[in-house]
Parts: C-alpha cells; sequence; structure tokens
C-alpha cells in the first residue's frame, strides 16, 4: 500500500513540470502559487515516508525496499497464519484429513492386504470409546462444526478478551487425535494391522 502511495509522488511531479513548462512558455507567473503549493504537499509526502525519489540514479533504492518491504509483509502474513491455525487446518479439517487417510490405506495400496472384513466406516462417536481424556466433547463439537460456523466462532474469539487461539491444532493434540480415530476406524473394520486373534474378533463381532 505504501509503495502505491509512493506512486502519487509521480503525478504530483509531472503537475508540477507541467505548470513550469507553461510559465515558461508565456513568460508570467501565472501558476506560482500553485507550484509552492505542491511543492508544501511534497514536502508532506517525503516527511511521511512514502516519496517516490524521481532522480534516476535514486529510482532502484525506493524499488528495491518496497519490494524487500513487501516480501517481508508477505512472510509475516504466512507466519501469522501458520502459528494462527497452521493456516487452515481446523479441527473438522484435521478429522476429514485423517479418515480420507485411513480410506486411502485401505483401497488403494496395492502392496499390501486391504482390509478384507470391512469397509471403513466414520462415526464422531465411536471416537470416545478409545479416548481417555475429558475434553471430547468439546472435540466432537469442533469435529462437526461447519467452514461457516469455525470462521465466525473464530472472529468472535479474536473480539473476546479471553484471547483464544480459536482454531490452533496444539501438536500433541494432533497426534491424540489421530490415534484415537485410527485405532477406532482399524477396529471397526478389522483391519490386519491390529493383529486381532480369532478369540478377539469373536468377541467383536458378538458385540457388534
Amino acid at each position: 500500500m505504501a509503495a502505491c502511495l509512493g506512486f502519487g509522488s509521480t503525478l504530483i511531479l509531472k503537475v508540477r513540470q507541467q505548470l513550469v513548462l507553461d510559465d515558461l512558455t508565456a513568460g508570467t507567473k501565472t501558476h506560482a502559487k500553485a507550484i509552492d503549493a505542491l511543492d508544501t504537499l511534497t514536502f508532506w509526502v517525503f516527511v511521511s515516508g512514502i516519496y517516490k525519489d524521481h532522480r534516476a540514479e535514486a529510482e532502484d533504492y525506493f524499488y528495491f525496499t518496497f519490494l524487500l518491504l513487501t516480501l517481508g509483509l508477505v512472510c509475516e502474513r504466512q507466519a501469522i497464519n501458520w502459528l494462527t491455525n497452521r493456516s487452515g487446518c481446523t479441527y473438522n479439517k484435521l478429522q476429514k484429513f485423517i479418515e480420507l487417510d485411513l480410506r486411502r490405506q485401505a483401497y488403494m495400496q496395492p502392496d499390501r492386504e486391504d482390509w478384507p472384513v470391512r469397509a471403513p466406516k466414520y462415526d464422531v462417536g465411536r471416537y470416545a470409546e478409545h479416548y481417555f481424556l475429558h475434553d471430547f466433547e468439546d472435540l466432537k463439537a469442533r469435529f462437526q462444526e461447519s467452514e461457516k460456523d469455525s470462521t465466525g466462532k473464530r472472529r468472535a474469539a479474536k473480539r473476546s478478551s479471553a484471547g483464544e487461539v480459536r482454531d490452533f491444532v496444539p501438536h500433541n493434540v494432533a497426534v491424540r487425535i489421530k490415534a484415537v480415530i485410527t485405532f477406532s476406524v482399524k477396529l471397526a473394520c478389522r483391519c490386519p494391522d491390529l493383529k486381532i486373534d480369532d478369540e478377539t474378533l469373536a468377541t467383536l463381532d458378538a458385540w457388534d
């Protein structure tokens, strides 16, 4: 934005040059007050830090400085996005990514035995059976939030005094969620990775 504003000083210079040329051509000082006003405006544009030096030997410094500034702002914005919510990885999306990866394992890997008994079935309530902490209801609510709900609550959290980073998923929580979902889905579809013996398999089938 500052770079774009800086180019406004080019227009000021062009107008001033035209007024000076008109006075020289006419042999008068008709535009003297306007030129003084433009010089005053140029001074304050310079003081504000958005002045573009029009000398050929100095123009490169303007472009180079604002190029670095722009790149720095882009990097800062990406760093904020990453630290805030891993660039949009909400609890809902994390759950879907894990489930999609499990489906890929079940159907898309030709170099291993498929899950032969049951296809993967995903149920948020099923995950509670294997989750060992007390905050599953909060996780369940976040798993089921729509993108619209998540965005609204994130904005509300920013405006509140609590300072909650609404969609941030800590690494240890993400690992725990992945482990719970993976175990629940693999157990439900009798994945051979779990090495379930015949007796346990019969017991599980009887429960179902």
